[in-house]
């Protein structure tokens, strides 16, 4: 459930925050990247969500999804199911050490995302650009590339390189330079 709005309107755009529980690097490789591209693609199918921009980062994620605003928490709760099952597979394989740090204090499981999400209705082009611009620019905040068209989990490959791009996005005019 989002922090902000119960009921979100319908037919607008949200920004949504999903993080690692204690901010904890969650992907290790590319194939971590890729389960929750994949989980992503699979929840904008079921839901008929359409993106508009994305960035993955190693303890978090940055979607603008446009569709029914009542179905963002589904979205969400089953995006971070279908990645997280997919994920300690990856890690159970390739990292069986990081299992460990998501033990669930709760018992018996792994806790890999906080409970909640972060969620802003967006009501107006010139936020959804801002917005946009903000999360498109975090792997370079975050010093991990030089320019925002360098982090190969971003929208902003679309806009550089459509050939390059590992989800779909519904183009915005966007001054990016």
């Amino acid at each position: 459930m989002g922090k902000r709005y119960r009921n979100p309107e319908p037919g607008l755009a949200f920004f949504v925050t999903t993080t690692a529980k204690d901010f904890m690097q969650i992907c290790c490789n590319e194939a971590c990247y890729q389960v929750i591209t994949e989980a992503i693609r699979l929840n904008l199918l079921t839901y008929s969500m359409k993106l508009l921009g994305y960035v993955l980062m190693p303890n978090h994620v940055h979607l603008v999804l446009l569709g029914d605003g009542e179905k963002i928490s589904s979205f969400m709760r089953d995006f971070k199911r279908a990645a997280a099952v997919r994920l300690r597979q990856e890690w159970d394989r390739a990292f069986p050490e990081l299992k460990h740090r998501f033990k669930s204090p709760r018992g018996g499981g792994y806790k890999i995302w906080m409970d909640r999400f972060y969620l802003v209705v967006v009501y107006s082009e010139s936020v959804l650009k801002t917005k946009l611009k903000y999360m498109l620019l975090n792997p370079v905040r975050k010093e991990l590339v030089q320019s925002m068209f360098e982090w190969p989990h971003s929208s902003a490959v679309n806009y550089a390189n459509p050939d390059r791009a590992i989800l779909p996005i519904e183009f915005i005019h966007l001054d990016l330079e």
